[in-house]
């Protein structure tokens, strides 16, 4: 029928155009849906793994700044094991060098205070040939001498202060007995009982 009226068959062929191009149209649409779901899919994936990724990365952040925490604390108390076994040899090294130089003090001290302890006191005395070299060593010896002397003279005059200081307090106190002695047998008392009458003589010794 659509050949017999050319305008019917023109207008047939266009709607079967129409229709195939919409069916075209709809299969492009729905390709491009299967492919938007498609990308969306990878895109979910990739956000997925980039997640994953992310997380994986931070915590190995976590585990190298551990790692670094543990090697620094290994370190410093490695390096205090080792200032503290410096420090105690050094120690042990001072106490060494103090005994020592104790020792010296105390044999340079009986030198000084015996000299016919010394060796070289019954030697001759070397001379070195210059009369100013020789002069400047015996004016050393001597200052060395006169120091040690001083300090003797020092730790001797403290320890005569102390003992005259102990032995004015001991007779003060002997004074003291003697003087409460005499007041009892005065008044036929004992000693015990005149504390007051020790008081006012203490006050008054007249």
């Amino acid at each position: 029928s659509c050949g017999r009226h050319p305008g019917i068959y023109a207008s047939c062929l266009c709607i079967q155009s129409m229709q195939a191009k919409q069916k075209s149209l709809l299969e492009r649409v729905d390709a491009l849906d299967e492919e938007c779901e498609e990308l969306q899919r990878q895109l979910g994936d990739r956000e997925e793994r980039q997640i994953d990724a992310h997380n994986h990365l931070q915590k190995i952040s976590e585990e190298k700044e551990q790692v670094q925490a543990q090697l620094a604390q290994q370190q410093l108390q490695k390096e205090k094991q080792t200032l503290e076994t410096h420090v105690g040899e050094l120690k042990n090294s001072v106490a060494e060098l103090k005994e020592h130089t104790q020792a010296l003090r105390e044999r340079e001290r009986l030198l000084v205070a015996f000299p016919e302890l010394s060796p070289l006191a019954q030697a001759k005395p070397q001379s070195t040939g210059n009369v100013l070299l020789d002069m400047e060593q015996q004016l050393q010896a001597n200052s060395i001498r006169i120091n040690i002397l001083e300090q003797e003279n020092t730790t001797l005059y403290s320890s005569l202060v102390k003992l005259r200081e102990r032995a004015q307090n001991n007779a003060t106190r002997v004074r003291r007995r003697k003087i409460c002695k005499l007041i009892c047998i005065t008044h036929n008392t004992p000693v015990e009982k005149q504390p007051i009458h020790l008081t006012q003589m203490q006050k008054n010794p007249l």
